[in-house]
């Protein structure tokens, strides 16, 4: 295309949406650096406790589990300040054995990110089984207020309907869509710009569920738990087709200061929007 072509497109642009700039909607992956099957006697132990990830009902006995995940954020790859949040995705990958069992699990956010998960008998969680509760969801995190390790109170973000038996299905990637709002979407958006970690916890919704994953410390580190945001960020309006590099093509980069039109590259869009 001619870039007397670009041009009009870019004036046109600016005179159908005006000259106020846009929030841009970039995505980024970050991957769990822990994890916690928490299990009646708590977190389970042993180099598998990491290695793999499981929720698990109450059916299960001693090895009823809910599930902790914590990933660190950063707004590093996003190029500029989060304002908001577009959509997120909590991203595991099965890897399954002969109890894999269906079921439907359902994962929140807590704002308790101290209380220690690790695996070495130091952490006070607990998978809380018996009489007393329904033996599912948010009634099996254990400790409970007063107790000041308690995860609780806990945010609802989405279900995830678990279909897998038996030995099968290893390495399907399952994605929940998870839905922050109103304090939760703040506190994700402050996460993210001060370089902090969220804290999910995953619990079983059905007595049977025995949902299985590759945990945050697998040698297969591809398939750990990523979560997948997209998130609205400020100050980025120009977007050149190609960065610093002559001619057209290659990834692009975004400028937060600068219009690029008469460097090398020669191409470049500014994103602007109706006063």
């Amino acid at each position: 295309m001619k870039r007397t072509s670009i041009f009009f497109l870019v004036a046109l642009a600016a005179f159908v949406f005006g000259s106020t700039r846009l929030a841009v909607a970039v995505q980024d992956t970050f991957t769990a650096t822990g994890n916690a099957t928490v299990q009646p006697n708590g977190p389970r132990t042993g180099a598998n406790g990491i290695n793999f990830f499981n929720i698990e009902g109450s059916t299960n006995a001693n090895n009823s589990s809910y599930g902790v995940i914590d990933i660190p954020l950063s707004n590093t790859n996003f190029g500029g300040t989060v304002t908001g949040i577009n959509a997120v995705t909590l991203n595991l990958t099965e890897f399954n054995a002969a109890f894999t069992a269906p079921g439907q699990f359902s994962v929140y956010v807590t704002g308790n990110t101290t209380t220690t998960i690790a695996n070495d008998g130091t952490s006070p969680l607990r998978y809380i089984l018996g009489a007393g509760n329904t033996n599912t969801g948010t009634a099996t995190v254990g400790p409970v207020s007063p107790d000041p390790n308690t995860l609780s109170p806990l945010t609802f973000l989405g279900s995830f309907n678990f279909t897998t038996t038996g030995n099968t299905n290893n390495g399907q990637v399952d994605s929940v869509a998870l839905t922050f709002s109103g304090a939760a979407a703040t506190d994700l958006v402050n996460r993210i710009n001060s370089n902090s970690t969220l804290r999910l916890v995953l619990t079983p919704d059905n007595l049977t569920t025995a949902a299985t994953f590759i945990g945050a410390t697998n040698s297969a580190a591809s398939q750990r738990q990523m979560l997948v945001v997209s998130a609205l960020v400020a100050g980025l309006p120009y977007w050149d087709t190609n960065g610093s590099a002559a001619g057209l093509g290659g990834t692009g980069t975004w400028n937060t200061t600068t219009t690029n039109f008469n460097d090398s590259t020669g191409i470049q869009f500014k994103l602007t929007q109706m006063p």
